[in-house]
């Protein structure tokens, strides 16, 4: 189900899919442990360019446990996907119409030229990761595509950014007895009934165990009002139509979109 509402930021650490009572130790025979409190220690600034255009973390995860002995864990980044990823019968980030089909060609009329998809949005910009019954579900929204080759010129970029409708997908997570976690199945949101995504940027997981993220940079429907908002119609299959004309119309965009996962999804 999808909804609009107000935005919130708050940030949510994936430790959050469990209360964590008790740890369990891996290595040779395993222990659970009562635990205190966890507290996490901050990662210095990048030194570098390695650094600076690298995803990492240097910070440690510090358990103290309910005897007063504390426990240190390093942290690690794994990659769970990446835009264009096959996973399942899906490939992450595919910018799709209102059937849900990829979509296979744009025209850019300021350039007057063609570029060819699928495209993949490449700007994960937010995730929720979220128990669901005993699931685990990880909702990601995608801000934008950046540019791809011309038809006409490989050599030569037609710029995508704001000329394509955007997506979120929906990833089936397991995690196996060390806490790894891995995505084993992808699908793409619907939607459909909010007239499809426009630009999701700052997103979170709520308190009720729901994705939310804000649509930013709206359409200015001033802008808009004898003209025709050709990203959302590419969406919707109503090109070159204004809104009175039954197009794609702005006042349904820069608005908060909020996703609830039917409890009944398992895969």
């Amino acid at each position: 189900m999808i909804k609009r509402k107000q935005l919130a930021i708050s940030i949510a650490a994936a430790l959050s899919l469990q209360a964590c009572a008790t740890l369990a130790i891996a290595g040779g025979n395993r222990h659970v442990l009562p635990v205190k409190n966890i507290e996490f220690t901050a990662t210095p600034a990048p030194v570098g360019d390695a650094e600076q255009t690298t995803a990492y973390t240097k910070s440690n995860a510090v358990v103290t446990l309910l005897n007063g002995q504390k426990r240190t864990f390093p942290l690690g980044y794994n990659v769970l996907y990446s835009s264009g990823d096959q996973i399942g019968n899906w490939k992450a980030g595919t910018v799709v119409d209102k059937s849900g089909a990829p979509l296979m060609a744009l025209k850019d009329d300021a350039a007057n030229d063609l570029a060819y998809g699928p495209f993949y949005a490449r700007s994960p910009d937010a995730n929720s990761l979220l128990r669901n019954g005993n699931a685990i579900k990880l909702v990601t929204h995608f801000e934008y595509d950046t540019e791809v080759p011309s038809a006409s010129d490989p050599t030569m970029a037609v710029s995508l950014y704001g000329q394509l409708p955007m997506v979120m997908n929906l990833a089936s997570i397991k995690q196996d007895d060390d806490g790894m976690l891995k995505a084993v199945g992808l699908k793409n949101i619907s939607m459909n009934s909010i007239e499809g995504l426009w630009i999701p940027c700052a997103g979170e997981l709520t308190p009720w165990n729901t994705h939310i993220g804000g649509e930013e940079y709206e359409p200015d429907a001033r802008t808009y009002e004898n003209k025709a908002l050709t990203p959302m119609n590419r969406y919707l299959g109503t090109f070159g139509q204004t809104a009175a004309q039954g197009g794609a119309n702005p006042y349904n965009y820069g608005i908060a979109v909020e996703v609830d996962v039917d409890k009944k999804e398992k895969k």
